[in-house]
């Protein structure tokens, strides 16, 4: 049977895309990797628009079954990254971890790489639909109220950016904190794509005023949200797993500290319905423990990777981690 020419351009568009996605992006996280260059040269803001704007087009349905198909081909065709996956997934369980379970992850991202790219031309009204549940947002009403600003903090687990969104259409100002993309280019389409949902794109560095400019934002009373699971520096907590133990960074704890400000851990899952589920966790108040600041920051930060060790391990094909992490 031939394939329409409308879902062959989609097929077309989210292989760039879940390239990006699968390969460029790791390499980029990852920053003493020699793909560094290479990333620079194909993850490209055109390709991402021209992607976007074709699930639009054809519909979340579709885009996410190409989405699906491309992410398990990728796992197929890279051995190497797929051993790196089960790797991590086996941090979440003492048991044995088939590569058929690895392959999971890149068929999930592949299906949430669709949703980002259509989600990027629905209005936040259409967008908001898919939040079909709101699982601890007294929590987040509670830390509103207190007026201190607020750290949600989160792991690359589903799509985490819609979490924002929720944020916004509930009447708290948000900020995304994001790194240098490889292009300017690139990170001014991702503030554009935020911008859509109202939510605001603060773009941090390895310099210390970086700190300084995060926590201006959260003493306007902002609710600024932070990943932990990827440290970009080096100053990481090794947290507990069930099997082993993971590099948490301990940013956010230094941050609350500054501002005097809570932490609220969070996920955004994927439902097997297609919608989403947002779940915000109490939120905890970094204060000094013990009388050290080094002891801070190793509690709290193991106490937010507590928080979402749940989720992690209910849904681990959502727990998007294509590089070695392991202390």
């Amino acid at each position: 049977m031939l394939i329409p020419l409308r879902q062959f351009l989609v097929m077309i568009a989210l292989f760039v895309a879940g390239v990006a996605g699968l390969l460029i992006l790791p390499a980029f996280y990852f920053r003493g990797s020699e793909k560094l260059p290479y990333s620079r040269m194909l993850y490209r803001a055109y390709l991402l628009e021209l992607a976007s704007r074709i699930c639009g087009r054809i519909g979340l349905a579709a885009a996410r079954r190409v989405g699906r198909f491309f992410g398990t081909l990728y796992s197929w065709t890279h051995p190497g990254t797929t051993a790196i996956v089960q790797k991590n997934l086996s941090l979440l369980t003492r048991e044995i971890v088939p590569p058929c379970r690895a392959r999971r992850v890149f068929s999930s991202y592949g299906a949430t790489m669709a949703d980002y790219l259509t989600l990027g031309t629905c209005s936040k009204e259409r967008a908001t639909e898919l939040m079909y549940e709101k699982d601890g947002i007294q929590h987040l009403e509670r830390v509103n109220r207190e007026g201190n600003g607020c750290l949600i903090v989160t792991a690359h687990f589903g799509l985490f950016e819609l979490g924002g969104l929720l944020l916004t259409n509930v009447g708290f100002p948000t900020t995304i904190l994001t790194l240098p993309e490889p292009s300017r280019e690139l990170t001014d389409w991702r503030a554009r794509y935020r911008k859509r949902w109202e939510i605001n794109t603060l773009e941090v560095g390895e310099e210390d005023f970086s700190f300084l400019k995060i926590v201006r934002e959260l003493q306007q009373g902002k609710f600024v949200a932070a990943l932990a699971d990827r440290p970009y520096q080096r100053s990481y907590v090794p947290v507990d797993f069930p099997n082993g133990k993971v590099p948490f960074s301990s940013g956010p704890v230094l941050i609350a500290l500054l501002a005097r400000c809570p932490i609220v851990p969070g996920a955004i899952i994927v439902l097997p319905s297609g919608g989403y589920r947002m779940q915000a966790y109490p939120p905890l108040y970094p204060h000094l423990h013990q009388g050290s600041r080094d002891e801070t920051m190793r509690f709290f930060t193991q106490e937010i990777a507590r928080a979402l060790l749940p989720a992690l391990c209910q849904y681990p094909e959502q727990w998007y981690q294509f590089g070695p992490i392991s202390c």
